[in-house]
């Protein structure tokens, strides 16, 4: 569904460069060359009343220009009648990456939706791919964090239980989630 402006299902992202799919054959690409549009693409309703941690996953590209960049806003909400509520934004880059996103779902419904609103500023559009809300497991919490504050850089170390082969890392609110296989990361 698409609330207003320009949508298009495409075979890549237009920006200075032409980023493939991530998986399948096509992306969700949100593009206007109007300052200030906004398109929003809402999903179909979906149970995650069953869920009792739901997890939205989606891939993202925003690539800077020169003159502007465009916008990313993410919205949940548990109805037709509900009011959207913003869950994260995301302003374009200067990479040429895609990005991975997490987000933790603050409730659960029969009719929940999802919603990713692009703004137009100038920029080369918005890519979105691979989309999926899925529970997450409970895991438990590492201990023993320790942080050293180098020069121009900053290690972080902990200690995981015998389970846990893998770790999510993320620099601040709106950084990139980071997957590692070791329990020290440097930024």
């Amino acid at each position: 569904v698409m609330d207003s402006g320009y949508y298009y299902s495409s075979e890549y992202y237009g920006g200075s460069f032409h980023a493939s799919p991530l998986a399948g054959l096509k992306i969700a690409y949100m593009y206007n060359s109007v300052l200030k549009a906004k398109t929003k693409l809402i999903s179909p309703k979906m149970n995650t009343s069953e869920l009792s941690m739901p997890y939205l996953s989606y891939y993202y590209i925003i690539e800077q220009r020169s003159v502007g960049k465009d916008t990313l806003k993410v919205y949940c909400r548990a109805n037709e009648d509900s009011t959207w509520i913003l869950l994260k934004t995301d302003t374009a880059v200067s990479a040429h990456d895609w990005y991975e996103d997490t987000i933790q779902l603050p409730s659960t419904s029969t009719t929940y939706q999802i919603a990713f609103e692009g703004i137009t500023n100038k920029g080369y559009g918005i890519g979105i791919d691979s989309v999926s809300v899925y529970e997450n497991s409970p895991c438990s919490i590492p201990t023993n964090i320790i942080g050293t504050i180098h020069n121009n850089t900053a290690t972080i170390t902990w200690n995981g239980d015998s389970t846990q082969s893998s770790w999510q890392v993320k620099r601040g609110l709106s950084g990139q989630v980071i997957d590692v296989t070791n329990p020290t990361y440097t930024f």
